[in-house]
């Protein structure tokens, strides 16, 4: 074991004389910062294979106000929902996709721009659970 026992609460990470993180103790939280300004936090693994290759999973991009990148998906633990996972784009038109077996709630208004396109078969069970409103028409 290495235990780090700083009484100021500060473990600083040093390159020379360039202070690049830091360590805290922050109330009841553990504060990871990046020193440098507009400097990246950068999560890496290795990637078994042949070779190994060195992947970097996560970015966390300072300069754009801590924008996550992951390199990959972003997976959730299945069982019960008790929040809600917001997809959001400063985009007028941004592109996304929802996989959830096969089925995707949403549990508001949904707008879209262009063409619905529906490619398997859909079948109603009920006429009282929700409805389908189509609004505008071709000119």
């Amino acid at each position: 074991d290495i235990i780090l026992d700083a009484d100021g609460g500060n473990i600083m990470l040093k390159d020379g004389t360039v202070w690049f993180g830091n360590f805290n103790h922050n109330g009841d939280n553990l504060a990871i910062d990046a020193k440098i300004v507009d400097g990246d936090i950068k999560f890496r693994g290795t990637k078994s294979g042949s070779p190994n290759t060195t992947i970097t999973a996560l970015t966390l991009d300072m300069s754009a106000d801590g924008d996550a990148t992951f390199n990959s998906h972003v997976k959730m633990n299945t069982g019960s929902s008790t929040g809600k996972f917001a997809v959001m784009s400063s985009g007028v038109h941004g592109s996304y996709d929802f996989y959830n077996n096969g089925t995707s709630y949403f549990n508001d208004q949904v707008n879209i721009d262009g063409v619905l396109h529906v490619s398997d078969t859909t079948s109603s069970t009920s006429s009282t659970t929700g409805s389908l409103q189509v609004l505008g028409g071709a000119s």
